[in-house]
């Protein structure tokens, strides 16, 4: 049986809760889309269509949910296939706030 605390890589990877943290806000844009889709399903259709309404929720979905799970894939994967740690953990944290932030 492989024990997980000898993994060569568990010293180069950063600290878990930063990809965590990429993931819940993903999840949580997404849900905000599904929800500005089925509040605003008005807004969509019929011939009082709102272009506002529709580039924003389309970019509430990129950016929200496609940006913050690449950058949380990214936060993880990179210093493990790369076999080395990130050099400044502290700009991946500043990166993320500023992700809310928008």
């Amino acid at each position: 049986m492989l024990d997980p605390s000898t993994c060569p890589l568990r010293s180069k990877l950063s600290k878990f809760s930063l990809p965590v943290r990429h993931f819940a806000l993903a999840a949580a844009s997404f849900w905000a889309f599904a929800a500005a889709l089925f509040f605003g399903r008005g807004r969509l259709m019929g011939f009082d269509v709102d272009p506002r309404w529709i580039l924003g929720s389309v970019h509430f979905l990129t950016l929200g949910y496609l940006s913050a799970t690449l950058l949380g894939a990214m936060s993880q994967m990179v210093p493990a296939h790369a076999g080395a740690r990130l050099r400044n953990p502290w700009a991946a944290v500043a990166g993320y706030w500023l992700l809310v932030a928008g």
